[in-house]
C-alpha cells in the first residue's frame, strides 16, 4: 500500500513540475512556445522611403570607356576595357549607371544590379542585392543604396570603407579610391575610409563630389563649399563631379566650369557631366554627347548618340520606353527642346497616365510633333498582345495598318532597309512581351542616311562599310552566286563590281570581299594601306572599324592581317572564309591561332572562341593573270560592340 502511495506522490510531483515548466515557457495565451535557447533577433534598422531616380539620360566615364544611359533605359558604350568582353547589349530597363576606371555598373527598375568590365567577376556577390536605387564604385569596392535608406557594400575593406552594417537614413552614396561617403537624411555626412576633413555646413546639401584631391559640397542654393581652397568655385552650379585633381560642374547657365581648366567647352546647353581618369563627357539638352580628353581608346566616339527623345524627319518624337509617365515625358521634352510643352490627345491636354503612340506634343498652340513608341501599335502606351494581333493581321493581309500605326509597327526600325513588315517584326513583339528581348527605341547607325539612299537604288543593299583614313566608303550588296563580284549597285556589269558579303545572313564568321582596283585605287585597294601602315594599329582606336552588316550596325577590332603569295595552297581561302557552321570551340581556337600566328604584326588582342568574326579580303597588290593565283590580303576582326 505504501508503494502505491509513494508512486502517486511521485506522479503528483512530476505533474506539478510539468505545470511549472509550461507556465514558464508559454506565451501568447498558450498558443506559441518560445525556444528559451534562441538568440534574440537584432533590432531592425530604422528605415526611410526613397524614390527611384528619374532617368533623363546619364553618363559614366572609365579610364578607357564612355557609357550612356538612354531615356528609354538601354545603355550604350564606346571604348574598351583591356582583356575584358565589355558590353551592355543585353542591359535594359536601367535607371542609373556608375563606374570606376575599369568597371561599369547599372541599376534596373526592379532594383537589381548589372555589371560589366574588369572587376565584374570580383564584384559578382553584389548581384544578389535587391531593392537598389543607386550604386557607386571605388577602386576595389562597390556600394549600393536601397529604397529604405540602407547601405550595402562589398569588396576591399582595408580602411573600413565597407563598414556599412549599422548605417541607415542615407539618401545618397559616393565612392572613390578606398573611401565611401554617405549623405544622411538629416544633412549629416558619414565618411568611411582614409580619414579626411569634411567641410561643415548647416545648409542643405544637394550633391557631393569627392576625389583624393578635393571634397566639395554642392548646396541646394547652388553654392559650392570645398575642403581645399585651390578648388574654390564662385559660380552657382546645378551639378558637380570630381576625379583625381579635377573638379568640374555645370553652371546655372548650362555651361562647364572646371578647376583647374583641364577641359573647356563653349556649349551653353550642358545638362549633365561625368568624369574619369582621362576624359570628361558632356550630355547636352538635346541628348547628344561630347567627350573631351584622350580618345586613343575610342572612348570619344559618341557623335551619333542621342540619349534623349528626338524629333525625326517624319515629325515623330522617338526614344520613349513603353510605360513612360506623362509628367516625366513633359519634363524631359521641355528640357530637350528648351521650351515648355504640353501633351495632348486629340487636342485635350493629358495630366496623368502614360504617353503613347499618337500623343501630341504642343508648345502653346503649336503642334511640334507626335510621339511614337515602336511596338505600341494600338496607342495605349504599352507593348502587349493587342499589338501582336494588330501586326499579325497586317502581315497576313486581313487588316492593313496606316500612318502612325504603321510607323510604330516597325519593331525592327534600327535594321536599315528592313523592307516590308514581316513575321520577324511580329516575333519582336512576342519576344518583348515575354521579356526575352526588348524592342529598341533608338537607332545610332551612323550610316542610316547613306544606306537609305543606296537602298532606294537597289534593295539588295544590306549594309555599309567605311574605314577611316582610306577611300573605302561603300554600300554592301548581297546577291547569290557572287553576283556583286561582277555587278555595280545599278546592276551594270563591271570589272570592279561592288563590295559584298559572301553569305546571305549573319554568321559566326562574316566575310566581306571586294576587288583590288590597283590602277585607280578603288574598291578594296586601300585595305593595303592598313597593311602598309600596320604600326598604326598598335593604337586601339585605329584597329576599330564600324560597319553595318546585314542591316545592323556593329563595331569590330582588327586582331590579325597578312598577305598570301601567288603560290599559296588553295585550301587557305576556303579555310579563312569559312562560316564556321557546327565548328567546335577547339576548331575555332585553331582558326584564331592560325590567323594570329601568320599575322604580319602582333597586336596582342585577346580573341576567344566566344567571339564573332568579320573577315575582309581582296586580291594581292601584284597582278598575276594565271588562274591558280592565290595572292590575297586578309584582315581579321572580332566583334566588340
Amino acid at each position: 500500500m505504501s508503494n502505491i502511495k509513494d508512486r502517486l506522490i511521485k506522479i503528483i510531483i512530476l505533474l506539478l513540475i510539468g505545470i511549472m515548466l509550461i507556465s514558464c515557457v508559454a506565451c501568447n495565451n498558450g498558443n506559441t512556445i518560445i525556444d528559451i535557447d534562441a538568440t534574440p533577433s537584432p533590432t531592425p534598422l530604422p528605415t526611410i522611403q526613397l524614390s527611384q531616380p528619374k532617368n533623363y539620360g546619364m553618363l559614366a566615364v572609365g579610364e578607357t570607356f564612355t557609357a550612356g544611359l538612354l531615356y528609354s533605359g538601354e545603355v550604350v558604350t564606346t571604348g574598351r576595357v583591356v582583356g575584358e568582353n565589355f558590353n551592355t547589349r543585353d542591359w535594359k530597363h536601367c535607371i542609373a549607371i556608375a563606374s570606376n576606371d575599369s568597371t561599369l555598373a547599372g541599376i534596373t527598375t526592379d532594383g537589381k544590379l548589372q555589371l560589366t568590365g574588369e572587376k565584374a567577376a570580383f564584384f559578382a556577390p553584389a548581384l544578389e542585392w535587391s531593392n537598389l536605387i543607386s550604386v557607386a564604385l571605388g577602386e576595389n569596392h562597390i556600394v549600393g543604396l536601397t529604397s529604405v535608406g540602407h547601405v550595402l557594400a562589398y569588396g576591399d575593406n582595408s580602411t573600413g570603407q565597407c563598414d556599412t552594417e549599422e548605417v541607415y537614413g542615407i539618401t545618397k552614396i559616393y565612392a572613390f579610391g578606398n573611401t565611401t561617403i554617405l549623405l544622411k537624411e538629416d544633412n549629416g555626412i558619414i565618411h568611411l575610409g582614409k580619414e579626411r576633413d569634411i567641410p561643415l555646413t548647416s545648409e542643405k546639401i544637394k550633391e557631393i563630389a569627392a576625389s583624393e584631391s578635393v571634397i566639395a559640397l554642392l548646396l541646394e542654393n547652388g553654392r559650392v563649399i570645398v575642403d581645399n581652397e585651390e578648388y574654390a568655385i564662385s559660380e552657382n552650379l546645378q551639378s558637380i563631379v570630381a576625379y583625381g585633381e579635377v573638379l568640374a560642374g555645370v553652371t546655372e547657365e548650362n555651361t562647364l566650369v572646371c578647376v583647374p581648366d583641364t577641359y573647356k567647352s563653349k556649349s551653353k546647353t550642358i545638362s549633365n557631366i561625368a568624369i574619369g581618369k582621362n576624359n570628361i563627357a558632356l550630355l547636352k539638352n538635346n541628348g547628344s554627347v561630347e567627350v573631351f580628353g584622350n580618345k586613343d581608346d575610342y572612348q570619344g566616339t559618341t557623335v551619333n548618340w542621342r540619349l534623349r527623345p528626338t524629333l525625326n524627319s517624319k515629325g515623330y518624337f522617338t526614344g520613349f520606353a513603353a510605360g513612360t509617365i506623362v509628367d516625366d515625358a513633359k519634363i524631359m521634352l521641355s528640357e530637350t527642346l528648351g521650351k515648355e510643352v504640353a501633351l495632348k490627345k486629340e487636342g485635350v491636354e493629358l495630366s496623368e497616365g502614360v504617353v503613347f503612340t499618337g500623343a501630341e506634343v504642343y508648345n502653346g498652340t503649336k503642334l511640334l510633333g507626335k510621339i511614337v513608341i515602336y511596338g505600341d501599335i494600338n496607342g495605349d502606351g504599352f507593348i502587349s498582345n493587342p499589338d501582336f494581333l494588330l501586326l499579325s493581321k497586317h502581315v497576313s493581309g486581313v487588316e492593313r495598318l496606316t500612318d502612325i500605326r504603321l510607323y510604330a509597327a516597325d519593331t525592327l526600325h534600327y535594321v536599315s532597309g528592313n523592307g516590308e513588315l514581316s513575321e520577324e517584326h511580329i516575333l519582336a513583339i512576342a519576344s518583348h512581351t515575354t521579356g526575352s528581348e526588348t524592342i529598341r527605341q533608338y537607332n545610332f547607325d551612323p550610316y542610316e542616311q547613306k544606306i537609305a539612299e543606296a537602298y532606294a537604288k537597289n534593295p539588295d543593299v544590306v549594309g555599309w562599310i567605311m574605314i577611316n583614313n582610306t577611300n573605302i566608303d561603300f554600300p554592301l550588296l548581297y546577291g547569290p552566286d557572287f553576283h556583286y563580284n561582277f555587278y555595280t549597285i545599278d546592276n551594270r556589269k563591271s570589272e570592279l563590281g561592288s563590295i559584298y558579303p559572301i553569305y546571305e545572313s549573319f554568321q559566326k564568321n562574316n566575310v566581306v570581299a571586294g576587288h583590288n582596283g590597283r590602277v585607280n585605287g578603288l574598291m578594296f585597294h586601300m585595305l593595303h594601306s592598313l597593311q602598309e601602315n600596320s604600326k598604326d594599329l598598335l593604337v586601339y582606336k585605329n584597329r576599330i572599324i564600324g560597319t553595318t552588316v546585314y542591316h545592323d550596325y556593329m563595331e569590330w577590332e582588327i586582331f590579325a592581317l597578312y598577305e598570301t603569295g601567288r603560290h599559296e595552297v588553295d585550301t587557305t581561302l576556303k579555310y579563312n572564309i569559312s562560316r564556321m557552321r557546327n565548328w567546335s570551340d577547339t576548331e575555332v581556337q585553331e582558326w584564331i591561332d592560325t590567323q594570329v600566328n601568320r599575322s604580319e604584326i602582333k597586336l596582342g588582342v585577346e580573341v576567344t572562341p566566344d567571339d564573332t568574326f568579320l573577315t575582309l579580303y581582296t586580291c594581292g597588290d601584284y597582278h598575276y593573270s594565271d588562274q591558280t593565283n592565290q595572292a590575297r590580303l586578309y584582315i581579321f576582326l572580332r566583334r566588340i560592340g
